[in-house]
């Protein structure tokens, strides 16, 4: 009974034991630290990457609207935009593509005359495989229109 009562008393070698378990608490609190900042990283990462692909689509969108209302000759003292190009003599459908920024854009302009609309699309994939559509339709009446956005 003695020598038991002694261990107990007896501290030496407690100090280590000690330290080694602040040290694996704290290792455990900074691996799951670096964890979840290593994890929210990758995800402003990936939310820049979805960013990036949206706006280089309106910006396809942009360049595709501002070309077809630019003005492109007059006409009995009225401006005429490739929109009334189209609409007279067509075509009615025109597929292309742009680069912007490094990233090709894939434009389609597509004239609906039941509806005297304009549906123009707007795609690219970019070089981390992230994709963005936009669709825009411009209704037509008389020289003006009206935007509407199709959701995908």
């Amino acid at each position: 009974m003695k020598r038991i009562a002694y261990r107990l008393k007896n501290n030496k070698g407690i100090a280590l034991v000690y330290v080694l378990m602040a040290f694996l608490v704290l290792m455990i609190f900074m691996s799951s630290v670096v964890f979840i900042f290593s994890t929210n990283h990758k995800q402003a990462i990936r939310q820049d990457d979805h960013m990036r692909a949206y706006y280089l689509a309106l910006s396809g969108i942009d360049v595709t609207k501002s070309t077809l209302l630019m003005p492109l000759y007059v006409e009995d003292e009225e401006e005429k935009n490739m929109m009334d190009k189209m609409k007279s003599d067509g075509p009615i459908y025109i597929d292309d593509s742009l680069e912007i920024d490094g990233e090709d854009i894939e434009i389609s302009v597509e004239f609906d005359e039941d509806r005297n609309t304009f549906v123009l699309t707007s795609e690219v994939v970019t070089d981390k495989g992230i994709t963005s559509k936009l669709i825009l339709e411009l209704e037509m009446s008389g020289n003006r229109y009206q935007e509407r956005w199709i959701k995908q």
